[in-house]
């Protein structure tokens, strides 16, 4: 099938498009990765600033150290928990991110793949009309050896 050159043009045209699409998507991940990083380091802000004041008020209450102790070992159980499930969601979006790169990767190369055919049918359909050109002007010729 030999394409015609608005056709390659479409196509062309279609394939840089897709590519604006996925530098949008790298876009949104990159604002997702740093918006991460910043609740994460807000919550961590957070724990750091609650653990203090914990710490403030064993020393300023002396009459409740057993009451104060047992709070901050609930406490110390859910920053645990806490954290644990940061690490979990954090390794999560990682694997989410590197396999959602991974299938971008996979689209890129599948696009790349379709541009190396498609220049594959422009070279053809090219050298096919340069033979067709010198065949047609060589035509008076050929017809003048065989008459």
């Amino acid at each position: 099938m030999v394409m015609s050159e608005p056709d390659v043009k479409i196509d062309v045209e279609i394939l840089k498009r897709d590519i604006d699409r996925f530098s949008g998507l790298f876009d949104r991940l990159d604002t997702t990765i740093e918006k991460l990083t910043e609740v994460s380091g807000g919550i961590n802000r957070m724990l750091a600033v609650h653990e203090n004041r914990l710490e403030q008020q064993e020393e300023l209450t002396k009459h409740f150290i057993t009451l104060m102790e047992e709070r901050r070992r609930e406490n110390s159980d859910k920053y645990e928990i806490v954290q644990n499930r940061i690490t979990q969601t954090r390794e999560e979006m990682q694997q989410e991110i590197k396999d959602s790169i991974k299938e971008v990767v996979a689209k890129i190369d599948k696009l790349s793949e379709t541009v190396n055919k498609l220049e594959k049918w422009k070279y053809l359909v090219v050298g096919g009309a340069i033979t067709i050109g010198f065949l047609l002007a060589k035509l008076p010729m050929i017809e003048k050896l065989l008459h």
